[in-house]
């Protein structure tokens, strides 16, 4: 889909384009606040454990200082705890819809 504030599009032979709609933040926020405390709390804590964990891995980074022969330890320990963090929050939300639909 390409984005554009006018119906013609010039870069696609003057031909009409696809519309975006906007999505509904409100909807999903409001979807959100309304889970199951068991489900939030899965949530919040594993949000709370990604921040911590890239606060650390921004505390390594600025240890490492750039030097590659160095500090290389502390860039691949800040590396994996930024992806381990990612992971983590994925895992987080998946089991957290799962206890949702659970209870529901």
């Amino acid at each position: 889909m390409i984005l554009a504030t006018s119906p013609v599009c010039p870069y696609n032979g003057g031909k009409y384009i696809e519309t975006v709609k906007p999505m509904k933040l409100k909807a999903i926020v409001g979807r959100m606040l309304r889970m199951c405390p068991a489900a939030w709390t899965v949530f919040i804590r594993s949000l709370q454990l990604c921040c911590f964990l890239l606060f650390c891995s921004f505390m390594l980074l600025l240890k490492w200082n750039g030097s590659m022969t160095d500090g290389y330890e502390h860039y691949m320990t800040a590396m994996a705890l930024e992806e381990n963090c990612q992971a983590l929050l994925l895992v987080a939300v998946l089991v957290s819809v799962c206890i949702e639909d659970r209870q529901s």
